[in-house]
C-alpha cells in the first residue's frame, strides 16, 4: 500500500494531475534514503508476514 501511495504521488504530481510533493518514485529515483527506507518499509513488512505465518502454524499444530 505505501508503494502504490508513493507511486500515485509521484506520478500525479508530474501529470500536474495532483500538487508535486516531493516524495521520490521507489527503485527508480536516484538517492540513498529513499532506496534504503523503502527496504526498511518491505523488510518490515516481510517480517511481520513471516511471524503471523508462524504464528498460524503453532496454532494448527496445536488443534
Amino acid at each position: 500500500m505505501v508503494y502504490a501511495v508513493q507511486i500515485f504521488l509521484t506520478v500525479g504530481g508530474v501529470t500536474k494531475f495532483i500538487p508535486s510533493t516531493g516524495v521520490t518514485l521507489p527503485f527508480v529515483s536516484y538517492g540513498g534514503s529513499s532506496i534504503l527506507s523503502t527496504f526498511i518499509i518491505f523488510g518490515v513488512i516481510q517480517g511481520l508476514y513471516i511471524l503471523k505465518r508462524n504464528d498460524e502454524e503453532d496454532y494448527d499444530e496445536i488443534d
